[in-house]
């Protein structure tokens, strides 16, 4: 990522920490370092405590990549040296990342929701209300047009 190069301290910032601090622009195709001190966070909820092997990612990787080269009449085994899938369960790890990512404390999120909306524009608060509200009305993504603004 340029941003990487830009800013070298964002190589610490974490996948939720990044948008808190940058913003990206269309017009430059780059991003910036925010000014305003609040955000409105886009990434509700990225468990810490989903921990994966190396060796757990690169067979879940292989497997999306032979699927992928199945539908093209592929397999891994026509792409030496590519390392082949070792037979494992996915239903497993599919299993485990469930779990893991259901395994999230109710209450910080609450307070941080509540933290958010305490700080949020009236556009933002708009926003939020119309989505809330089509959730719990079961009014279905097709009655929400959300417009995208930097």
């Amino acid at each position: 990522m340029a941003a990487n190069m830009s800013y070298p301290y964002t190589r610490s910032l974490t996948y939720a920490e990044f948008p808190i601090k940058f913003v990206w622009k269309d017009d430059s195709s780059k991003w910036f370092s925010r000014k305003k001190s609040f955000t409105i966070e886009r990434l509700t909820h990225v468990p810490a405590e989903l921990t994966m092997s190396d060796d757990e990612i690169k067979q879940l990787c292989l497997m999306d990549i032979d699927k992928i080269l199945h539908s093209y009449g592929k397999t891994l085994k026509d792409y030496p040296p590519m390392p082949l899938v070792i037979e494992v369960d996915s239903s497993l790890l599919t299993e485990r990342i469930i779990r893991e990512e259901l395994n999230f404390n109710r209450d910080d999120l609450k307070k941080n929701a509540s933290d958010m909306l305490a700080i949020a524009t009236p556009e933002q608060r708009y926003a939020f209300d119309k989505i809330v509200t089509a959730v719990y009305c079961d009014e279905g993504v097709f009655s929400l047009y959300i417009v995208m603004g930097y």
